[in-house]
Parts: structure tokens; C-alpha cells; sequence
């Protein structure tokens, strides 16, 4: 389970829970530089973080395994269909793309990267202030409160320099449309029917590219679905 920006892979118990319980082996690390993994000192790269969670697989006596990733762990997900794709039997891309970023989503980008290198020790208020709209929908920031204070927390709990890191890692992001299209694999396409950051259209069109496509509408959900109706997408995890 690949979890998403700026998170850990705290966002994913409900899912490690409600997996494990039906005899899966589940593991769900912290991408480098956040939670418990340090940053990389290479350059911003995702070639750079699927090697790293592909070692650790080795590492584990993994050599086999189904993926899931939510936003930029989706964007992971893809970086590793292009590097070691016979390494994954299943895949389940959750609120992602596969397009590039539009010239609005680059600026945004740029934009953020300046104001907390500028303002380094507001991290946290930055990380509020342009992304809380974006990553909860209309429903959870309206009727639960709970999910807002925790994702609230975790926007306080990441360093300025991964930031900086993963904003440019996924400003070099290619477009993912070929390497769907040359997939066999089973696809789960998952995704909150309030998510504004990786609306329908995007999912559609992922959709139209795979060979053998699944798909979820998570009603009531915006971006991190996971986290705002984690019953629903752990069940559509498990069935798929």
C-alpha cells in the first residue's frame, strides 16, 4: 500500500487492518521522507522511491505482491509498472492520473515549493492553507470532524525539504497513458466521487487505456477516499 502526499502510511490502518484479517500479508511503508523513512540525498526522482520500496521487498523475501497507491502513490505505482512490472500481479490505482501535471497544476506546484522554502518553519500552515480543500471532499470537511483534525495533523508532521523533494519528483512525472496501455495486469480505478484534485475524467480516461479494467466510485469522498470512507474502499480492496 502506497500511500499518498504529504501522508504516511498512516493513512492506510483501517486498510492494513481489514486486509490482514483475511490472511493477507500486508505491508505498507513510509515513502522515503515521511513518517519513519529519511529522504534520499539524489535528486527528486519517483524512479528514485520505487527502487527503494522494491529493495525492501527483497529485502522481505517479496518477489511477488499486488500494489495499491493513492495520489502519489499511484504516481509510484506507475513508475513501477515501467521498472519491474513482472514483480506485481494486481494493481489498484486509488485517486490518481496518469497524465502530467496541466500548466495551472506546475505553477501550483512551483508556487508551493517557494512559499515553504521561503517560509520553512510555517510548513505546516502552508501545507493547510493550499491543500485541506483539495484533499478532503465537501462531505467529510462538512460531517467529520475527526478525519479533518487527522489529516490536519499529519500536514503539521512533514519536513519543508520532502516537500520540496516530491514536488519536484512529480513535476518530472511522465505521462503514464503508454505504459496502461501495455498492461495485462487486472487495474482496480478507485476514486471519491467529491475528489476535485483527480476528478472523474481523469479516472475514465485511465480507464479507456487499460486492458483489463476494474473500477469503484467511492460516494461521499474526495481525495484521500481511504481515510474519508475507509469501510468502503477497504471492501472494494478486498473483493478486488
Amino acid at each position: 500500500l502506497l500511500h499518498a502526499f504529504p501522508c504516511s502510511n498512516r493513512m492506510w490502518d483501517h486498510q492494513i487492518e481489514a486486509l490482514s484479517a483475511g490472511q493477507r500479508r500486508v505491508l505498507a511503508p513510509d515513502l522515503p521522507g515521511f513518517g519513519e523513512s529519511p529522504l534520499p540525498t539524489t535528486a527528486p526522482s519517483l524512479e528514485t522511491v520505487v527502487q527503494q520500496v522494491h529493495q525492501d521487498l527483497a529485502h522481505l523475501g517479496v518477489d511477488r505482491c499486488v500494489v495499491a497507491g493513492l495520489s502519489l502513490g499511484g504516481y509510484v505505482a506507475m513508475e513501477w509498472m515501467r521498472k519491474y512490472p513482472e514483480s506485481v500481479g494486481a494493481w489498484m490505482l486509488c485517486d490518481t492520473k496518469a497524465t502530467i501535471d496541466s500548466d495551472a497544476g506546475r505553477e501550483g506546484r512551483k508556487a508551493m515549493v517557494s512559499e515553504v522554502m521561503s517560509e520553512p518553519e510555517s510548513v505546516g500552515q502552508v501545507l493547510e492553507t493550499r491543500m485541506m480543500t483539495g484533499l478532503l471532499g465537501v462531505t467529510s470537511q462538512a460531517q467529520r470532524p475527526s478525519v479533518v483534525d487527522q489529516v490536519r495533523s499529519w500536514l503539521r508532521q512533514v519536513s519543508a525539504s520532502s516537500i520540496v523533494w516530491y514536488q519536484e519528483a512529480m513535476l518530472k512525472r511522465p505521462d503514464s497513458r503508454p505504459v496502461l496501455r501495455r498492461l495485462k495486469a487486472p487495474v482496480l480505478v478507485l476514486w471519491g466521487s467529491e475528489d476535485t484534485l483527480s476528478p472523474e475524467d481523469e479516472q475514465r480516461e485511465m480507464l479507456t487505456c487499460l486492458q483489463n479494467p476494474h473500477w469503484e466510485l467511492v460516494p461521499d469522498a474526495g481525495h484521500l477516499s481511504a481515510v474519508e470512507s475507509p469501510q468502503r474502499v477497504s471492501q472494494a480492496m478486498a473483493d478486488f
